[in-house]
């Protein structure tokens, strides 16, 4: 074994980071692109979750969401607006340490 892939959300740092992502920045931007509440346009936005399902690639990839929702904002500087709101499990730090000087580590 020389490459060890971790997913981020749910195994390095638990789901605030995703969550802020996908049920608060989103629903919000697209509120605000389509003068609708916040309500409202999180139910408009989950359906569309729902509907394309998270066995479809498309569901992870942020750029397919923007361009469907047609938001106006950059992908990377709304991820950026809500890095902090990563919380990395306790001892993520200390596991990646042991294992990055011996495998090619990779997370998503």
């Amino acid at each position: 074994m020389k490459v060890i892939s971790f997913d981020l959300d749910g195994t390095i740092a638990d789901s605030s980071f995703a969550d802020a992502f996908w049920e608060e920045e989103v629903p919000a931007l697209y509120a605000r692109k389509n003068q609708l509440s916040i309500d409202e346009a999180w139910r408009i936005v989950k359906r569309s979750y729902e509907d394309v399902g998270s066995e479809d690639i498309r569901w992870y990839q942020p750029e397919y969401w923007f361009n469907l929702f047609d938001l106006d904002e950059d992908v990377t500087e709304v991820l950026r607006r809500v890095k902090d709101r990563v919380n990395l499990f306790p001892d993520a730090l200390e596991v990646i340490e042991a294992l990055y000087q011996k495998y090619d580590l990779i997370i998503v």
